[in-house]
C-alpha cells in the first residue's frame, strides 16, 4: 500500500468514526488527483478525492464546489476536508455522467440544460459574483 492511500486511510477512519468501509477507484482524470468510492457497511456512498498538495490545491474545489451549491446548481457537498494533506469527502452524485445523461435524453438533466445558459455561463456569473463579493 502507497503512503498516501495509508495516511487516506487513517483520515477516512475517523471521519467515520471508525466505521468499516470499502474503498474502490471511482474515475480519473488527467491529474494527480485521484478518487475513490467509500462504502460503508450501512450502504451510504461517499466519494473520496485524494489531491497531493504539492502538485494540487483543494481550495478552489472546496469554493466553487460551495458557490456552485449556493447558486442551486447539483455540485457534491463537501462533507469533510484536510486541506493540508489534501483530503476531501465529498457528497457521491452517482456514476451516470453529465454526458451520459444527455445522450440518454434524460428529462431532468435536459430540462437543465435548457433552462440555463451554457455551463461556461454560468461558471462565468459565479466568477463574477464572488469577485464583487470579494471586493465589497
Amino acid at each position: 500500500m502507497d503512503s498516501r492511500l495509508a495516511a487516506l486511510e487513517h483520515w477516512l477512519a475517523g471521519q467515520f468514526d471508525g466505521a468499516a468501509y470499502r474503498l474502490a477507484p471511482a474515475s480519473e482524470d488527467a491529474s494527480f488527483r485521484r478518487y475513490f468510492r467509500a462504502h460503508l457497511a450501512d450502504g451510504r456512498t461517499y466519494i473520496v478525492m485524494d489531491a497531493p498538495p504539492p502538485q494540487e490545491d483543494c481550495a478552489p474545489f472546496v469554493r466553487i464546489a460551495r458557490l456552485l451549491r449556493e447558486a442551486g446548481l447539483h455540485a457534491p457537498e463537501v462533507h469533510a476536508q484536510d486541506l493540508a494533506q489534501g483530503f476531501l469527502l465529498l457528497a457521491d452524485l452517482g456514476t451516470k455522467t453529465y454526458l451520459e445523461a444527455l445522450v440518454a435524453g434524460d428529462a431532468g438533466i435536459l430540462s437543465i440544460a435548457e433552462s440555463r445558459h451554457s455551463l461556461e455561463d454560468v461558471y462565468l456569473e459565479l466568477i463574477n459574483e464572488d469577485v464583487e463579493a470579494k471586493s465589497r
